[in-house]
């Protein structure tokens, strides 16, 4: 489900976690996905720089 609506939205590069539907909305929270980077202290591949 959530690949279809990330295709009608336009948003194939971020990732949907949520989707929420109310009386008056329709709520998405959207987020970009993480990339692994090398830390600058050890040299180690890690997504959290």
């Amino acid at each position: 489900m959530h690949q279809g609506i990330a295709a009608l939205l336009g948003l194939q590069s971020w990732m949907i976690y949520r989707v929420e539907r109310r009386e008056e909305a329709i709520e998405v929270f959207v987020g970009k996905p993480r990339n692994e980077a090398c830390c600058p202290a050890c040299g180690a591949r890690t997504r959290r720089v």
